[in-house]
């Protein structure tokens, strides 16, 4: 992660003590953080608007992915209960890898 979104993080306490960030998505063209999709070992994040909306890991239902082709990768993310997380990754941003790493992430929370 580049030295400014962990400035963002921490700036923002975003995180839980001892979460550690697995992937990150920055969707701003300026690269500053505010717009951002986030996998820790814990949780999916979303932020937003200085808005954080997260699902834990162990709380997801089933994750959707589809290539949205011009707009990017499509990630849909419902839990158990609550409300349902929509991620889009732009196209040549590493979709294929946050989406194997959210993966990841989940089935090793299971």
């Amino acid at each position: 992660m580049d030295a400014y979104a962990i400035e963002y993080l921490e700036t923002n306490d975003m995180l839980e003590d001892g979460e550690q960030v697995i992937v990150y998505y920055d969707a701003t063209i300026s690269l500053d953080g505010s717009e951002a999709a986030i996998v820790t070992d814990q949780r999916v994040m979303y932020h937003k608007a200085g808005r954080t909306s997260s699902i834990d890991l162990l709380d997801i239902q089933s994750i959707e992915t589809a290539d949205g082709g011009a707009i990017g990768d499509i990630i849909d993310i419902t839990p158990v209960s609550g409300p349902a997380m929509h991620i889009e990754v732009a196209p040549l941003n590493g979709g294929d890898l946050f989406i194997s790493e959210l993966e990841r992430a989940w089935a090793q929370a299971q």
